[in-house]
């Protein structure tokens, strides 16, 4: 414990005003979105945004500015560019104000990624954004807990697990690499925000990560990890507050819980049933093109009787504003990621590379997760930003080399 305080202390050397500039930004979005939650006199909306979009408005318009100045990026544009131009070419045809708030959502995380592999990393830089990473995770949550002992709740209950989830996959990185119980102890700790809060599919891709992390590679810690982690998702499921609140009854059994929610009538699904009955003719007229960007989000907010509606899956979401062509669009600058990534996993051999590298493709399986739950690729401040951030990381070392700042 005492060489983590000295990490979160640690004055690392970092030269760069829009190195730094743009890392402030990255961790200082995040933390601005919950400072209503510390600060609970000051108001709710400000100009109609709220403080997560305030947050995300202050992350997009930086970023914007940083791009003229930006070097030569070694972000794989090319993974990307085809959902890119169909993103864009699709708002220019089918206009919306909501519309372009929804691409500019999507193309958030692509442009700090871009700006993220424009720097050159050193063991001091990139020690320094992981401790940013380590402070910010920590803020987040000794709020969470706070919040949940005092009140009942978490902040942002289906956010705050994604984000800490980045820092937990990283202990856990360490932990493989190690063999250190005190970075199982920090995930245990992690865990617990997703598991006092309920917050299902959170616990499952916490333990999901626990088992299928690419850095443990020895075969008796997989079969440990696959073990353990079995019974940790056993007690999971067997909890009181697990069965209350999948279960309309309050009880089931194991072979009862079904991924595929949608099609179980005695689990709740928290509403998710209904959306996708409400998208179902429109994602049968318009398979292959979809209805337009956020057409979901206005069909939705008619179901509900609101300005607005999320289907809480980015699947169903993006198939039905973007089609099918949308969709595989996206799922391929995501499997031509991952395929990249995992390359270069076989090459480099430097430890703290090796690590972030093989996290971020563990991360992958969140995401995955995430997206069939939630709206994930909306929550730009909380988990998309990172996760392009940290791989495009991996990109610049890979092409512009590490410098070594002393030991690791």
């Amino acid at each position: 414990m005492r060489q983590f305080q000295k990490f979160l202390t640690y004055r690392f050397h970092v030269r760069g005003g829009n190195f730094k500039l743009f890392y402030s930004v990255l961790f200082g979005t995040t933390i601005l979105s919950y400072i209503d939650q510390v600060f609970v006199f000051l108001p709710k909306q400000i100009l109609g945004f709220n403080w997560s979009g305030i947050a995300w408005l202050v992350a997009l318009l930086i970023s914007i500015t940083l791009l003229p100045r930006a070097k030569s990026s070694h972000f794989p544009l090319i993974f990307w560019m085809p959902w890119i131009v169909y993103l864009i070419l699709y708002l220019v045809i089918d206009f919306t104000f909501i519309g372009l708030q929804l691409t500019l959502q999507y193309l958030l995380p692509l442009i700090m990624g871009y700006l993220a592999a424009t720097f050159r990393y050193s063991t001091h830089s990139l020690l320094w954004v992981l401790q940013g990473l380590a402070k910010t995770s920590g803020f987040i949550f000794v709020l969470a807990i706070f919040y949940k002992l005092t009140v009942g709740y978490s902040p942002y209950m289906a956010q705050t697990p994604m984000y800490l989830l980045i820092m937990a996959c990283i202990i856990l990185g360490f932990y493989f690499y190690t063999s250190k119980i005190k970075y199982l102890v920090v995930f245990g700790l992690l865990f617990t925000v997703p598991f006092l809060n309920v917050t299902r599919m959170a616990m499952l891709v916490f333990v999901v990560t626990f088992i299928g992390h690419f850095a443990n590679k020895r075969l008796s810690s997989r079969i440990g990890a696959v073990l353990s982690g079995g019974l940790l998702l056993l007690g999971v499921l067997n909890s009181k507050s697990f069965q209350e609140k999948t279960f309309y009854d309050g009880s089931g059994g194991i072979d009862e819980i079904q991924f595929n929610y949608y099609d179980n009538a005695n689990m709740n699904s928290s509403g998710r049933k209904s959306w996708q009955d409400a998208l179902a003719p429109g994602l049968e007229s318009s398979p292959i093109f979809g209805n337009g960007p956020r057409r979901d989000a206005v069909l939705l907010g008619e179901v509900i009787d609101a300005q607005t509606g999320e289907a809480h899956n980015d699947y169903m979401s993006v198939r039905y504003n973007y089609g099918f062509v949308g969709l595989v669009l996206l799922l391929f600058g995501f499997g031509a990621s991952f395929l990249k990534l995992f390359q270069m996993s076989r090459v480099n051999k430097h430890n703290i590379f090796q690590l972030l590298i093989l996290t971020n493709l563990t991360l992958f399986i969140g995401f995955f997760f995430f997206m069939y739950s939630d709206n994930i690729l909306k929550y730009t401040i909380w988990f998309p930003n990172y996760f392009f951030v940290l791989m495009r990381i991996c990109f610049s070392i890979y092409k512009m080399g590490f410098e070594i700042d002393g030991r690791l």
